[in-house]
């Protein structure tokens, strides 16, 4: 950001965490709004805040939780759609989770694939998983928040036993959180999402974990499309993302089909913007 105006954001953005740190998608709201106002006043992009290009992203698409042929007929679907990385909900039923990801080999073979637990596995189930997958030379490329937020230790210890990347979600909520993950070496990944911190301090983490080699994912809580494309912004003009999973709309009714930036396999191209976030309440919904 630049200029005086670039100090005043901040601050708005410090009190605002003062004021609601128990409610962050206040913050995340007000930010949005904040930054959509002050960026079409001035005739850029929200891109424009975060960095000087808008690199193309390409999400991920989520697999919700399902019995096997629930999920056969998703991947399937969303196969022939255009995408080709997923990622699976999982965390009720070890044995039926393994299944479900063994069916990528035959449905999606060659594609990345990310499993969110959600907080729902102990370090020895996490482990059981990764090793009966490893055996059937089933992909994975990440695990996301395999055990609950405050068991610093399980996310740490899974990754040095399967040797696959994790990524704290529910784990990493703030800038402290994220700071020690750094400093202890606990996981590889986080999920930067602007409902859990905000646009700014999100960029702050961002910036963070590039300075210091952690691996980035770009994720959401089910909010609007609106607030969805806030986060491409975010991840478009600051770049780096290596795990883009902006898929919300995909599940909102018309979405995709009235959004100008988001391509039906899952693409958003945010360079076209010509100010502010781009979109408007009616682009999105009805009534």
């Amino acid at each position: 950001m630049f200029g005086r105006d670039s100090a005043e954001i901040s601050g708005i953005s410090s009190e605002l965490h003062r004021r609601f740190a128990h409610n962050p998608a206040i913050i995340g709201a007000v930010e949005t709004a904040l930054l959509d106002a002050w960026t079409r006043r001035r005739g850029i992009p929200l891109w424009r805040v975060f960095g000087r290009h808008a690199q193309a992203l390409q999400s991920d698409i989520t697999i919700v939780l399902a019995d096997l042929e629930e999920t056969r007929d998703s991947i399937n679907r969303f196969y022939r759609q255009g995408f080709r990385m997923f990622k699976v909900k999982i965390g009720r039923d070890l044995d039926r989770d393994i299944k479900r990801i063994l069916l990528f080999k035959d449905l999606a073979p060659g594609c990345p694939v990310i499993v969110d637990a959600n907080q729902g596995y102990t370090p020895a189930e996490m482990v059981r998983f990764v090793d009966q997958l490893k055996r059937r030379q089933a992909r994975l490329d990440l695990i996301e928040q395999p055990v609950p937020r405050e068991d610093w230790q399980g996310l740490q210890e899974i990754e040095r036993k399967t040797r696959i990347p994790v990524c704290a979600d529910e784990s990493a909520r703030t800038i402290q959180d994220v700071q020690k993950i750094i400093k202890y070496n606990l996981c590889s990944a986080v999920n930067i999402k602007i409902m859990k911190c905000g646009l700014i301090h999100g960029q702050r983490i961002a910036r963070l974990c590039q300075d210091q080699g952690i691996r980035l994912m770009i994720g959401g809580m089910m909010e609007s499309g609106i607030a969805m494309t806030a986060s491409a912004h975010l991840a478009a003009g600051m770049g780096g993302f290596d795990f883009i999973d902006l898929d919300t709309p995909f599940f909102i009714k018309g979405a995709v089909e009235r959004h100008p930036y988001l391509s039906p396999s899952g693409r958003y191209t945010l360079s076209a913007v010509p100010v502010g976030i781009g979109l408007n309440r009616d682009q999105l919904y009805d009534g």
